[in-house]
């Protein structure tokens, strides 16, 4: 990842009229290299780190998140996304959200269970239960419409 390549990103997403996540910014799930990489760039100059947020987000502060630069929010992910480093500068992988990327339809909302006793008590249990489901609401191949970009290395 490097600055020059996120403007571009954030840049695409707004000529293409995505919103942004919460008004203000648009979301990026990061890998470790991808950010590593921001922040070698000497273009970072406008990265402000989380430790220097104020009450701009209330609260609202993502787990993982590490700052924000040129409208985007940053995510540091270490499980999933591709640390490898591919040709020329680019390194790992992200994913950028706009507004309005996944739906979530509720069946049955999140409610806890409680096991009925069976032998004097000595058979308790407890239970999370939902059906829930989740699909993306912008589907390239349909409507040539996309809220979600994913950044990998060459």
């Amino acid at each position: 990842g490097s600055a020059q390549n996120t403007r571009s990103i954030v840049d695409f997403m707004k000529k293409k009229l995505i919103p942004r996540f919460d008004g203000r910014n648009y979301i990026c799930v990061a890998s470790v290299s991808y950010l590593s990489g921001l922040h070698s760039d000497t273009g970072t100059g406008g990265w402000v780190d989380i430790s220097k947020y104020t009450d701009t987000y209330a609260g609202n502060i993502f787990r993982g998140e590490v700052g924000e630069f040129y409208m985007t929010r940053f995510v540091e992910e270490t499980g999933y996304l591709s640390n490898v480093i591919g040709n020329g500068s680019t390194h790992g992988q992200a994913v950028f959200f706009g507004s309005d990327n996944v739906y979530e339809a509720v069946s049955i909302p999140e409610e806890i269970r409680v096991k009925n006793s069976m032998d004097y008590g000595r058979d308790m249990g407890l239970a999370w239960y939902a059906l829930l489901g989740w699909k993306i609401v912008w589907d390239y191949a349909v409507d040539n419409e996309q809220h979600i970009v994913f950044v990998t290395s060459a």
